[in-house]
Order: structure tokens, then C-alpha cells, then sequence
């Protein structure tokens, strides 16, 4: 009779203990250390995005300072222009030519150097 009765209180016990354990683990364990991985990732995908827009946005504040920059900006580079127009094309730009002809006419006792 006592093994009879050791077995049901056996029985009973593993039962209660089936009922009572969980298979399953906890969620919000595993949840939280992959929401830290997570967000540690997304950081780095953010920071590896802003490097690679950083050159764009350096172009694009260098070409609004030289389209919309200060009028000696500006002018400097007209002088640049100028003289790449005449060392390398050989335009010249030179309004005090000889090769001009006047819009009005000499005094009487005006001699002009080219006649």
C-alpha cells in the first residue's frame, strides 16, 4: 500500500509542478537586450548615413558662397577670368587700342599718332 500511495502523491506532485512551470521563457528579458542591439544598430546606420551626405552638403554650401558671395569675391574672380582670356586664348579684352576709331572728331591742330 505505501507504493501505491507514493506513486499517487508522485503523480499529484508532478502535475502540479507541470502546471506550474513555464516552457515558454520570459519576453520582456530577451526583448529589452534586443531593443539595446537595435538601437545601437540604427545609431550606427544613422551616423554611416551622415557621413555619406556630408560631402553634398560641404558642395553645396561652397557653391552657394561662390554664386551668391560678396561682390569682391566676385570680382576677384572676374580678374582670374580676365587674365586666363588673355594669356591662354589671347582675347583681349583692351578698350585703350590703338585699333579704336573715336566717336567724335579731333581739334583742328590735333595729329593723330596712327595716320
Amino acid at each position: 500500500m505505501k507504493t501505491e500511495e507514493l506513486e499517487t502523491m508522485f503523480d499529484h506532485a508532478f502535475r502540479e509542478s507541470v502546471t506550474l512551470t513555464r516552457f515558454v521563457p520570459d519576453t520582456e528579458e530577451s526583448w529589452t537586450r534586443l531593443q539595446k542591439k537595435l538601437a545601437k544598430r540604427y545609431r550606427i546606420r544613422r551616423r554611416m548615413g551622415l557621413f555619406k551626405v556630408l560631402p553634398f552638403i560641404v558642395v553645396s554650401f561652397l557653391l552657394g558662397a561662390f554664386l551668391f558671395g560678396t561682390p569682391t569675391v566676385s570680382n576677384a574672380f572676374q580678374q582670374v577670368a580676365t587674365v586666363i582670356k588673355q594669356d591662354i586664348f589671347g582675347i583681349s579684352d583692351d578698350t585703350t587700342s590703338h585699333n579704336l576709331i573715336p566717336k567724335t572728331a579731333p581739334p583742328p591742330d590735333y595729329k593723330l599718332f596712327y595716320d
